[in-house]
């Protein structure tokens, strides 16, 4: 498997299998990229975000530092090279009149597959604060979605196993994460729906700000 070097990302993980429909299946995996950033707004503020001052496990301090994360998913998918004809090909065919039939220019000879490149799935942002444990998703998006509808949210659609693989992946990836916290706005989607699909996963809004969804984790 072979494509081209990218020295942004860092590394790539395993994602499970995903099921692509049509009973076909494939590996997903995850680029990354991440890097430690000062934030000096207040922990969610920059963006946009805010929570209830009496959630005790976040500390709300004016200056700290967080990892910024960049996610990318993608499979790989064969490289196909066909081989096809340049000139005509005869070939007998049995009947009464013992006529010939061509075969033209340009019919396929064979198909190989020659190598492996990442075909990618989307997009999707995270920042972790380590002193408070905490997860914010700022972003899950999938490319190739013609239509942003209702219909994308609903359990077992693709773009709600992407959402799910990537909240698994960053919990491996943090797990002393105890709180996760998202935007309740997608501007792909109507705000209602939006929310409304945060709440099946078992997200809720924040009791004085109401924009803002977390859920928070048994790390029991």
């Amino acid at each position: 498997m072979t494509d081209g070097i990218d020295e942004y990302w860092q590394e790539e993980v395993v994602g499970g299998l995903l099921d692509l429909g049509r009973d076909m299946q494939a590996e997903l995996f995850w680029q990354l990229h991440s890097q430690e950033e000062l934030y000096e707004e207040g922990p969610l503020e920059d963006l946009g975000l805010y929570l209830s001052r009496s959630l005790a496990i976040f500390k709300h301090e004016a200056r700290g530092r967080r990892i910024y994360l960049h996610g990318k998913p993608f499979i790989w998918k064969p490289r196909i090279v066909l081989t096809v004809a340049l000139s005509e090909e005869e070939t007998e065919v049995t009947s009464d009149d013992e006529s010939t039939a061509s075969r033209g220019i340009g019919r396929v000879i064979s198909s190989d597959v020659a190598d492996y490149e990442r075909f990618y799935l989307g997009m999707a942002q995270a920042y972790y604060y380590p002193v408070d444990h905490a997860l914010v998703i700022w972003e899950c998006d999938v490319f190739h979605l013609t239509k942003h509808t209702e219909e994308d949210l609903g359990e077992g659609t693709f773009f709600v196993t992407i959402w799910k693989r990537f909240e698994s992946m960053l919990r491996e990836h943090f797990p002393a994460t105890k709180l996760i916290v998202t935007p309740g706005w997608d501007p792909g989607y109507d705000s209602e729906e939006w929310r409304a699909f945060l709440r099946r996963l078992g997200y809720a809004p924040d009791p004085e700000h109401g924009r803002t969804f977390l859920k928070l984790l048994d790390t029991a």
